[in-house]
């Protein structure tokens, strides 16, 4: 997205238009500009202005969701509201306070309705609300200017972003999962999407030469890091454990390497099956239904990564590491930071989910349920 203004011999004469990141014009925000600069009410060249960065802001976010501003719906103007909450602007690089972001959507809001009223939509996508207000006066001269006034504004501005419900599970029932698992090779995909969030299909996927030279492995550091390729063809940078690092690297010389020897097969993927074959995504689906069966705990590889994330979230906040959600964005492979907000809601839940159960635990202690012998 690009920002320009014409009319150079004056300030005041200066009218703002918009290009796209292939510099083409856009039509109808430039249009609306146009309108906005010839209406009395609005002649403040400031004016003008803002409403062209109110513009320009809403149109760069677009642009990183690869969204035609022709076809989008409220849904997508409540998520463009959301994301100004937690992102910094595109023009001032600054965090923006509530009535800034407010006044942007309704600048979203003005131009959808001159874009539908002028014909370069068939539909305006935007819900609107009436909202009633008053001017207080300066003196009892201007009481006049006191009456009641409608404006009607974009409905987003009084909503919030409806959270999807997460299926997740506390670390103590995903711990008790983990350590029914019998066979080494399944325990290790479950331990490495536990502690990753990878994706069932990120992890089968998962080459040799993904994984870092073993002799370059600094086991003074309690984790290491490697580069693979998630979904969307992204790379982005995956960390594990050290311990965990070294099994993989033991089961790859010993067990994996039995398998992928009498089975004649050559491939560089890290998990095989029992023919020596590439494990395929539905294989990961069979062995957490097996394990959840044996145990009586259900747990699917997706419900794992939304554990992992919540679990992560909640550990960076109580660090006070700042912008924590942007952190978990990187870990999780997402390509916008709003897809990662669904996790915020769940951090409260998740500690009242722990005092519950820590309170059941000391009730069970209390009522001699409990043996605190070891």
């Amino acid at each position: 997205m690009h920002i320009f203004f014409t009319g150079a011999e004056s300030r005041k004469s200066e009218i703002p238009f918009l290009l796209d990141a292939s510099m083409q014009p856009i039509t109808a925000a430039n249009a609306w500009l146009q309108e906005v600069a010839q209406d009395g009410a609005t002649s403040s060249p400031c004016s003008w202005k803002t409403y062209a960065y109110h513009l320009f802001d809403y149109f760069s976010y677009l642009e990183a969701q690869h969204l035609d501003w022709r076809q989008v719906n409220n849904e997508t103007v409540l998520q463009y509201r959301d994301v100004q909450d937690q992102n910094r602007s595109g023009h001032t690089k600054e965090h923006l306070n509530r009535r800034t972001i407010n006044a942007r959507v309704r600048t979203v809001g003005r131009f959808y309705a001159f874009a539908s009223e002028q014909g370069f939509i068939e539909k305006n996508p935007i819900k609107y609300k009436k909202l009633s207000f008053r001017r207080r006066p300066d003196t009892d001269f201007l009481a006049h200017l006191g009456a009641a006034r409608e404006q009607e504004v974009p409905a987003v501005t009084f909503e919030r972003l409806a959270q999807p419900k997460i299926k997740w599970r506390p670390q103590r029932e995903i711990m008790q999962w983990l350590n029914s698992i019998e066979d080494w090779r399944d325990k290790l995909i479950a331990k490495l999407m536990y502690q990753t969030g990878m994706r069932r299909e990120e992890v089968v996927c998962l080459k040799i030469w993904n994984l870092p030279e073993r002799s370059g492995l600094d086991l003074s550091r309690p984790e290491a890091s490697f580069n693979i390729i998630g979904k969307g063809r992204k790379k982005r940078l995956i960390y594990l454990a050290a311990r965990s690092l070294l099994e993989l690297y033991d089961y790859i010389k010993t067990e994996r390497a039995l398998l992928v020897r009498c089975a004649g097969e050559k491939t560089d993927n890290i998990f095989v099956g029992r023919d020596g074959r590439p494990l395929q995504p539905g294989a990961i689906n069979r062995i957490f239904d097996r394990v959840s069966k044996s145990c009586g705990i259900k747990i699917t590889p997706h419900l794992l990564r939304h554990s992992f994330a919540v679990a992560a979230l909640q550990h960076w906040k109580e660090l006070g590491i700042s912008q924590s959600e942007k952190l978990l964005q990187a870990r999780l492979g997402h390509s916008s930071v709003t897809t990662t907000h669904i996790y915020l809601h769940l951090t409260d839940d998740m500690k009242m989910a722990e005092a519950q159960a820590n309170a059941g635990l000391i009730e069970m202690f209390l009522q001699g349920e409990i043996s605190e012998t070891h």
